[in-house]
């Protein structure tokens, strides 16, 4: 990532004062612990950090919500994509929507047969991609990593879709509805918060396999879940992982006030002004 902080020089003090010097005590995972264990566990990871900076509240309430079908078609994609060799054991088909699955298997995602169709169609679309399987399928791609840091005096963890220490490329596949346009694709990085993800990745892979953070290049891969099935593949410029990296510190922030006070509120209460002067405005649905 050609000079990824240069247009924020206070960013880079506040990326490199937060955190040791990289690989000084970043634990590798050694790919011994299932789905599960992962999730299981007690570090913070990316996903806290979005409900954090959201609010403590959001975190306290949603950090251990149930899985949904949403979240089990989000499970097979990735298993599809990036891990095909595992899909028969952790993937089952239910005979529709609406059907009752008894005794759960954890770790399991089930899906109908008709959303397993459209699994092979974004398939189809992402190898026909050069572009999205040129940067996701070489000799050098490692697969849902799991990696272990510390953040100060904060134990986090963090599973990256794809990383490439080779050629210093970090890559995360994201499903959407339509990826026509920019806006949307923008529009998307702002409500989820992918930007704080992508950064977080960045500080631990900068530890674990001691590249420092201004070498990293982060991709976003969005593959389309209603037809076309398009692709877009997008690089994380300067200005988003600066964005990213100011609402992890936030997101720690209120974590330590919650440690330290175990206050819980959604939100400020306070007053606050709004007008209409903003860049754009966009409500999709995505």
């Amino acid at each position: 990532m050609d000079n990824v902080f240069d247009e924020a020089d206070n960013l880079i003090s506040l990326l490199t004062d937060n955190m040791d010097m990289p690989g000084t005590n970043g634990v590798q995972s050694a790919d011994i612990l299932s789905a599960v264990d992962y999730y299981d566990r007690p570090e913070i990871s990316a996903s806290d950090l979005k409900l954090l900076y959201l609010s403590v509240k959001h975190w306290i309430m949603l950090r251990k919500a149930a899985p949904t079908p949403a979240m089990d078609f989000g499970r097979a994609f990735h298993t599809l994509m990036l891990e095909p060799h595992l899909f028969d054991d952790f993937v089952k088909l239910k005979s529709s929507p609406r059907a009752k699955i008894q005794d759960k298997e954890k770790g399991v995602a089930y899906i109908t047969a008709d959303e397993m169709g459209i699994l092979e169609q974004m398939r189809s679309s992402l190898n026909e991609s050069h572009t999205a399987t040129s940067l996701l399928y070489n000799e050098h791609t490692q697969y849902e990593k799991e990696i272990y840091f510390d953040y100060v005096d904060i134990q986090c963890r963090a599973k990256i879709d794809a990383v490439d220490v080779v050629n210093h490329n970090i890559i995360d596949l994201k499903t959407i509805s339509t990826a026509e346009n920019p806006y949307i694709l923008k529009a998307q990085i702002n409500k989820y918060a992918y930007d704080l993800q992508m950064a977080f990745y960045i500080l631990g892979a900068s530890k674990v396999y001691n590249i420092p953070p201004d070498l990293w290049n982060c991709y976003i891969i969005f593959i389309e879940k209603t037809p076309p099935f398009g692709i877009r593949t997008t690089k994380l410029s300067a200005n988003y992982l600066n964005s990213g990296m100011i609402k992890i510190g936030i997101a720690m922030d209120r974590y330590r006030e919650y440690l330290h006070s175990s206050k819980i509120t959604a939100y400020e209460d306070t007053i606050i002004e709004l007008d209409n002067n903003l860049d754009y405005i966009i409500d999709a649905d995505v």
